[in-house]
């Protein structure tokens, strides 16, 4: 709880008071795992757009896309940065091999998380029933990241073909920390690119 900005911790609380899931996904976990403090973070919920432009709406929000990302502006330390929380969602068909054709609000965080690129970047932090802090792993990205792997969720070739632009992206994260990038995901990069 000590890596986690006020601003962080507010976003929880006025989710959870609306009665809403939420959890801090991608960069922000890998930043707690380095004992880092999250930036820029994002985050997933099962609140619909809508209904996170009304929990957030003291804090000033916008929704401008057919993502399901509603962002909005925070102070951390002096600086300004950029949140972002988006609805739990399944994609279908990606016909310009960047951004899916049909997005569909999702129900469960599980739905969500099966749809992302790399394992390190599909774990999640929330509050269990506890109200305890907890780390959520569907896809081994713990494993993979403690052995220093850069794995696909799933099938490598599906996850490229959806969006081309995730080949660069484990490249760039190899590259970044220092990673292997895993072979059915390497093999994938090669035969996708």
């Amino acid at each position: 709880k000590a890596l986690l900005p006020d601003s962080l911790i507010k976003t929880f609380v006025v989710y959870e008071k609306a009665g809403f899931e939420i959890y801090l996904v991608g960069g922000g976990v890998r930043n707690i795992l380095v004992n880092k403090v999250p930036e820029n973070c994002d985050l997933t919920t099962n609140a619909t757009p809508e209904q996170s432009l009304e929990v957030l709406k003291d804090m000033d929000p916008f929704y401008n896309n057919d993502f399901g990302t509603v962002s909005f502006n925070v102070e951390v330390d002096g600086k300004n940065e950029l949140y972002e929380v988006t609805t739990y969602r399944s994609e279908k068909e990606y016909s310009d091999y960047r951004r899916p054709d049909n997005v569909t609000w999702g129900k469960t965080l599980e739905e969500d998380i099966v749809r992302r690129d790399f394992t390190i970047n599909a774990m999640v932090v929330g509050k269990n029933q506890n109200d305890e802090w907890e780390l959520i792993d569907f896809v081994g990205g713990m494993e993979d990241f403690e052995k220093g792997l850069v794995r696909a969720v799933g099938k490598p070739e599906e996850r490229f073909r959806e969006d081309a632009l995730r080949m660069m992206r484990a490249i760039r994260f190899a590259a970044r920390m220092g990673f292997t990038i895993e072979l059915e995901t390497l093999s994938a990069i090669k035969t996708c690119s």
